[in-house]
């Protein structure tokens, strides 16, 4: 692997994680906002539902392991 190519990995794998850094602020800006009726919006129950796209990656991340292992114990 040549030096160059190692930075441009680098730098794409900082510009995701500040991508969803951003991403992430924004929707907890919004379930604030919609949560407790800031600036003047209504109360709305769904308010959380953008975050919840965000963290999916995170919890989906596993669970092929999760599921190679319950079947690995049953057999």
């Amino acid at each position: 692997m040549s030096p160059a190519r190692g930075t441009a990995r680098k730098r794409l794998c900082r510009a995701l994680v500040i991508g969803f850094t951003a991403l992430w602020a924004v929707a907890s800006t919004l379930l604030l906002v919609g949560t407790f009726g800031l600036f003047g919006q209504e109360r709305d129950p769904l308010a959380g539902v953008f975050l919840m796209p965000l963290g999916l990656p995170w919890t989906v991340l596993p669970l092929p392991g999760a599921i190679w292992a319950i079947l690995w114990h049953r057999a």
